[in-house]
């Protein structure tokens, strides 16, 4: 079974998206941003740094471990 899931602590997704999707045991998250954060401007590794930190809640919602991380794709906004 799949869940699509948003989380009210993380910035509304607009359109049909989701800020992540359960199949089975498997937590995939998508379309975090650093845009609308003080580091939307910064170098890429200011930009993973503000994406972690929306990551973390949602990992102590799910009950995961950020070890639980399997593959992370980054982004640089600024381009």
């Amino acid at each position: 079974m799949v869940t699509r899931i948003n989380y009210a602590n993380l910035p509304q997704v607009k359109g049909p998206y989701v800020h992540a999707t359960r199949h089975h045991n498997l937590l995939y998250i998508s379309d975090l941003t650093a845009l609308g954060t003080a580091s939307q401007d910064h170098d890429v590794e200011s930009q993973t740094l503000a994406i972690l930190q929306q990551i973390t809640p949602i990992f102590e919602q799910e009950k995961c471990q950020k070890s639980d991380l399997i593959k992370l794709t980054m982004v640089d906004s600024r381009q």
